[in-house]
Formats: C-alpha cells, structure tokens, sequence
C-alpha cells in the first residue's frame, strides 16, 4: 500500500512575515483598507518594511503609497490584497510577477457572491498553479500573529485582542473565529488564528498542519465549515496527532439549515454529519457542538492532556450544587476518584463537622471565611494521586469569601500543577471571577458546558488506547479520481463474488434460466432453497414478487421459478433478467447485520456495521469508519452499535464471540481500499450466529466502475 502524504507548504513566512505590502491601503475613515492600515502600522510589530499601495493616492496614513506592487523597492513576504473583487487577478498576477511568495486576499464578492464571483475565484485557483504563489482567501478575515503582534487584517478590535496563549485556531469563516479570540477576557490566550475563507488556494487543512508544526502552538481549535480535500485533511490530522498537538473541532452543517448556511457562507462542501464525526473521532479529533463547550474544552486541554484512566473530583462550598454536579458526571459516564486515606485524613482535621469529607467534598459556607480552612481541604484534594481532574463549581458570589476560594484555588494549581476546572454559575460576576482570569485559570460560566469539556477531555483521553500510529485510510492511499467514477450496479451473484474475494461466506448457488435447471439446482444444492430473481436492475426483490424462501421440492422449484418471471415481469418490466438464483438456504440462527461499505466523496472508503434485517430503517442502527480498519477498530465500532450491544448482551443466551464479525468488517473495508472501481457493496442482512462463529452473506447488493473487479 504506498502512501500519498500530502505535500504541506512552509507557512511561517506569511504568519510571521519581515515585510509586506498592503494593496488598497486607504485612510478613509471605517472602510475596510484603513482598518487594515492601522492594525498593521499602529498595533503590530512587523519587523521590516511596511510598503502601501493606493492607485489613487500618493500618501495614506502619513507614508508613501505606490500606485502598483510593480513599483516596490523590494519584495516583500506577503501581499495584503483588500480592492475590489475584480482587480484581484491582475494585482495578485503581478505579486507572483516580482517573487512575492504569498498573497492574502482579504476582498469579498467571490464565490460566496456567485454570479461573476465564481469565474473570479476561479480565475485565482489558475493563478496559483500557473505561478506557484500561494493565495490565503478569499473572503478571510485575515491572519492574526497574537505572540508576535501581527495582524493583517481589519478587525476593529484587534487592538484589544491581544492576549497570547497556547491556542492555534483555524477557521473558515470570521465571527465564530473572534468568537473565540475574545474568550481571552476569561483567560485563554491564542497564539496564531489563520482563516481560509473561500479556500482558493490555501486550505483550513494547511493552517492545521502549520499550527502543529508550531511550538508556541499547544492546543488547535478548529471552527470548519467543509472540507474539500479529505486526504489533505486527514494527512494534517495525522501529523497532529503524531506532534502531540490535540484538536478540537466543531463542524458547521450538521443539519440541512446549517449546511444550507455553510454552503451560503463559504461555498464549502458539507459532508454527512455521521459520517465527519466518525472520521473525527477516528483521526483522534475531539469534536464539539457549541463555541462554549469549544473554549471550555481547549482550556482544558491546554492545562493538560489527558490520560487514559482520568477520575474527577468535586469541591465546593454548597450541597445542593455537589449533588447536581455529580449527578451530571455520572450522566456522562464519568467516573469520580475515590480518595486515598491520606486525603481522607487531611479532611477530617481540615472541615467541620458537618462538611463532607469524600468525593464530592462539601465543605459548607463556613471555609469561606477562613483561608486557612479552605487551603487545608483543597489541596489534599488537588494533590490526591487519584484525582486527575477536580472541578470547582462556585453557584454564588459572596465578595470576599468567593474571592478567597479563587485565590487559593489559583495559588494550589499553580504550585500543585493540578488540573483544575473553576465553574462560575453565577450571572454575577464579581472579584473571585477577575482573579480566576488573570490568574490563568479559565472558568466555564456554566456546569452542563463544564461537565461537556470534562466528558470530551475524558473521552479522549479513553482513546488514547486505540491509537494505532502506523494506519492511515485509503483516501490517502488511492488517487483521487477513482471516487469520480459512473458506477454500475452488479447482480446478486456477481455482488456475492465480490463479498467472497474479502473471504466472508456466501451461501451455495447458481443462478438458473430454465424451470427444468431451476429443479435441478434446488435438488442438487439440497432442500430447502430460496430463490430470487437475478437482475442487476432490481434492488428491492421482495416488494416485487422476486424472493421466495423454504422452497421444499423439485416441483415446487419449477413452478416458483415460473411464478418469481411472471410477478417480476409485471411489476418491472423494463428490468433486465438475468434469470433466477437458486441456493440453499442456511439452517442457522441468529442476528441480522448490516455491513455495507461505501466511497465517500471527501472521506473515500467508508464501512458501515449496524442492526440490519427488516429492523435496518427502523433502528437506524450505525457505526462508520474510514477504512480500511483493523480487527481491533471493527471491534470497537461494534461497540458503538446496539448490535454489539444485543450481542456481548444477550438475554437467555451466552455472549457471542465478536472476532468473525470483526474479521470481516476488516475483510471488506480492505477490499473496497485496495479496489478503486468498487463504488459500494451492501450485504444485509449478513447472519451471525448467535454464538458469533459463522458470518453468512445472505444478500448482497454492488455497484462497479465496471465488471472488472468479478473478473477471476
């Protein structure tokens, strides 16, 4: 299997750049060239030349401006393009035309606008390959450098949202993007936000792989709205994932009015919601559904990455809140510490008598106006070996005494280096809160949004066991073009010969022309049989008259041939026949599975196991993963399923042993990644025994770039 890891520019010079040129440079008060003028030459620290161009004008905000880039003195690393949409091409021609590496187009009116902005954006996409300079945008944003000063772009706050931090934030689009940059009033800091707009050229999968290869970069947040090349992005995932660098996503368009909106905003592809958090989750991506439970969880991660067996602890001052609280760990299978005795003992001389003294700890209110009290219960607590987490909720203010559980708490985790989660649920936000925030300490303003950055930051720490370093998925290992390709659909026969080259098991048949062949096949496979008409034009046999089951007799073959041509005739008769298939029916019971495996257009090959059978539409019953995958990840996706469920469950009956199954889900999710003209292959119901050790493809359905792949 030979690999195909993307090639990912070196971006530093356009985040960090020496020297750049503004085109559309203005001092017209508001528009969207002076406020790029001005967060650049009076908030940033650039450290070279800051050339500006204005066609009309000989000086802008007190320097020279040059009527052209075609004038400069020298080139500079990045051109900061904001004219209008239809003066772009020919300026970012003449960047590429004296060297300028980069060209950050900041101008609206592209694709988003459709119409003539399509052609525009096009026409920037050709410049990019005919010249080899790379286009940031459309339609962005901007870059925003927080750890160097450097902002190219037009943000009326900028000036205030420079607090610097651990974060590296990729996005598509603008608002969410400050949405998260301003979360630095509660204490979280970002390093680098890069947005791709239209995504002309450079992509969000670009800045991911840049922000990994970032030291000052921990944490990266990921606001996407589509993905247009699926090996791209997973290659950058990868690499993240390798570099140690968690990522925390939301992905827009999870419903049809959300992707409508994505499309309008962007014009990104969406693809199907299970489907992105399938691959999420299997390139180790911890996905989000909300910008608070975004920060919230960054800051976490940003603390500490997790470990594999993480247990939470809960402190407060208030019963009634410690309960509601642990009700809502135990909600997200989340498991609370149990205290070693030294802990134990520290509580006992630490509370008063009427404070609980293990997890949850409720100290009651009388701590808070003792700081010595409060030292004394929090930081066993904090520093107990079996607590990895411990959360802190504060349900009011209370001035001083709040103030002083905010200072200790501060003071602990930072000596302790404990990992801490401080969750403010009060609309009142006193000094306790200020002190919680300038100390680096992000609270949470919420305990579901808290308890969610828990659960996510547990999780993932849950699946650090499952990394498997050297897998990579097929969209990376097969060219582009294959998802591309017209499919034909294959007849049942000919789709169980694909079902048998991954060595699942088909039932004996043949598929016969004659009612005379068809009685000598029933009889020779052995009775009873089922029978079914053969027509790659048929998918849905039964609803026409096309299946018959517990056929008994040679007769009753003859005549049940007759009867399957006459219904099938009438029902579709345009319907090429290829005749009927006759096999022997399994004398086996069991479950009824669902194993399908389909081509992606962003993510290419995709498995699916679940709940078939008749129960298939009703239980909508799925898990998904990109293959091809391992015995242990097909395990793991039955875990996710109420198939896995009913079967490791069973009620009257011992557990079935998964490992045929999870054999074969890996079976066929190598066959689909190592035949690029097989576009799908459904097999439901797929019979399991119950005790789990025969796997039988009972029916199968096949769509082909062409019969090649049946050929022996």
């Amino acid at each position: 299997m030979t690999v195909r890891e993307p090639a990912f520019p070196d971006l530093e010079h356009l985040v960090s750049p020496t020297s750049v040129v503004l085109v559309g440079a203005s001092d017209t008060p508001g528009s969207v060239g002076a406020r790029l003028t001005e967060n650049v030459i009076d908030h940033s620290s650039i450290p070279g030349d800051v050339y500006l161009v204005n066609a009309r004008r000989s000086q802008v905000h007190g320097k020279r401006a040059y009527s052209s880039v075609l004038e400069l003195p020298t080139t500079p690393d990045v051109a900061v393009i904001v004219v209008a949409a239809s003066l772009v091409g020919a300026i970012v021609r003449d960047c590429a035309q004296i060297g300028i590496p980069f060209a950050a187009v900041l101008s609206s009116g592209f694709s988003e606008a459709g119409g003539d902005g399509v052609a525009l954006e096009r026409e920037l996409r050709e410049i990019a390959d005919q010249t080899g300079i790379r286009i940031y945008g459309p339609n962005s944003p901007g870059i925003s450098n927080i750890r160097a000063r450097i902002g190219l772009n037009f943000s009326p706050a900028f000036a205030a949202d420079l607090t610097s931090g651990p974060i590296g934030l990729a996005t598509q689009g603008g608002g969410l993007g400050r949405t998260l940059l301003q979360a630095s009033d509660r204490g979280l800091g970002v390093a680098r936000w890069l947005s791709s707009g239209n995504e002309a050229d450079l992509e969000i999968s670009d800045f991911i792989h840049h922000l990994a290869s970032t030291d000052e970069v921990e944490v990266i947040v990921a606001i996407i709205e589509g993905i247009r090349d699926g090996a791209r992005f997973a290659a950058a995932a990868l690499h993240a994932r390798a570099a140690g660098k968690p990522i925390i996503a939301i992905k827009l368009g999870r419903s049809e009015y959300g992707r409508a909106a994505a499309m309008s905003h962007t014009t990104s592809m969406t693809g199907e919601a299970q489907i992105n958090s399938a691959v999420f989750d299997q390139l180790g991506i911890t996905e989000v559904e909300d910008i608070s439970d975004l920060i919230d969880t960054a800051a976490l991660f940003a603390q500490r990455r997790p470990g594999p067996h993480e247990r939470v602890a809960i402190y407060t001052y208030s019963g009634g809140t410690a309960a509601l609280a642990a009700d809502g760990i135990g909600a997200r299978n989340i498991e609370l510490a149990e205290f070693d005795a030294a802990t134990g003992n520290a509580l006992e001389q630490a509370l008063p008598r009427f404070g609980t003294r293990s997890n949850p700890v409720d100290t009651g209110t009388e701590v808070l106006a003792k700081p010595e009290m409060v030292r004394a219960s929090l930081e066993p607590v904090l520093r107990d070996p079996n607590v990895g987490l411990t959360v802190v909720p504060v349900p009011i203010e209370m001035g001083q005494t709040t103030a002083t559980l905010a200072e200790e708490l501060v003071g602990l985790a930072r000596t302790s280096g404990a990992t801490v989660l401080p969750i403010w649920m009060t609309d009142r936000l006193g000094l306790g809160y200020r002190i919680l925030t300038d100390g680096g300490v992000v609270p949470s303003r919420s305990l579901s949004t808290g308890l969610n950055a828990i659960h996510s930051w547990v999780r993932a720490g849950r699946r650090t066991l499952d990394f498997e370093p050297d897998w990579r998925p097929a969209v990376m290992t097969q060219p582009a073009s294959a998802s591309g390709v017209q499919g034909a659909t294959l007849a049942e026969n000919e789709a169980k010969a694909l079902v048998s080259r991954a060595g699942i098991e088909t039932p004996a048949g043949v598929v016969v022309s004659t009612a005379d062949e068809a009685a000598t096949a029933a009889a020779r496979l052995g009775f009873p049989v089922a029978m079914k008409i053969s027509s790659a034009d048929i998918a849905h046999k039964t609803d026409i008259g096309g299946v018959a089951l517990n056929v008994e007799e040679a007769e009753e073959a003859r005549q049940t041939y007759l009867s399957i041509l006459e219904s099938v005739a009438s029902a579709a008769p345009t319907a090429r026949i290829d005749g009927v298939l006759v096999e022997r029916m399994e004398r086996v019971r069991g479950y009824e599975a669902l194993l399908a495996a389909h081509r992606d257009p962003t993510f290419g090959p995709i498995i699916t196991i679940g709940v078939g059978g008749v129960l298939v539409e009703i239980m909508k019953d799925a898990a998904h993963a990109m293959a091809p995958v391992s015995s242990d990840t097909a395990r793991r996706l039955l875990a996710q399923t109420q198939l896995g469920q009913i079967m490791t469950s069973p009620r009257g009956r011992p557990a079935a042993d998964l490992a045929p199954l999870a054999n074969a889900i890996r079976a066929l999710s190598e066959l689909i990644s190592t035949d690029p003209d097989i576009r799908e292959i459904e097999i439901n119901p797929l019979l399991v025994s119950y005790d789990g050790a025969r796997v039988i493809a009972l029916d199968a359905l096949a769509v082909v770039a062409s019969k090649g792949p049946t050929d022996d």
